[in-house]
């Protein structure tokens, strides 16, 4: 090969490196995305005790019933003040309910024992 056609080829190469280089600092991969924000989400659960929570302050005691009753039967810890609260309900049947519903959660406490909740 001669001299010539190896500066060619040099420079063709070297040419075509450098371009390549400025196109994709100039022009990023449409498929490219600056880093986002993360966000924390609901779980599935805590959005339905969230639903029985706003139920219990319904002005029909059936559905206060039927949330106090769930709540009780889920003995979830994030509801416990609702319940606490629902202790104080005009209709005993709801106050029966959320009375279990501290007690069972009190349960579900005792035995999971000390440590972060």
């Amino acid at each position: 090969m001669t001299p010539m056609a190896v500066f060619i080829r040099t420079l063709l190469k070297t040419s075509a490196i450098f371009i390549g280089t400025t196109v994709v600092f100039l022009h990023p991969p449409l498929d490219w995305t600056p880093a986002r924000t993360v966000t924390a989400q609901k779980s599935p659960a805590e959005s339905a005790i969230d639903a029985l929570v706003l139920a219990l302050h319904d002005s029909d005691r059936h559905v206060r019933r039927t949330a106090a009753a769930s709540l009780a039967r889920l003995a979830y810890p994030r509801s416990l003040p609702a319940l606490m609260n629902a202790l104080h309900d005009p209709d005993a049947v709801v106050r029966q309910h959320a009375s279990r519903g501290v007690r069972n959660i009190h349960d579900v406490l005792t035995l999971a024992g000390p440590g972060p909740r």
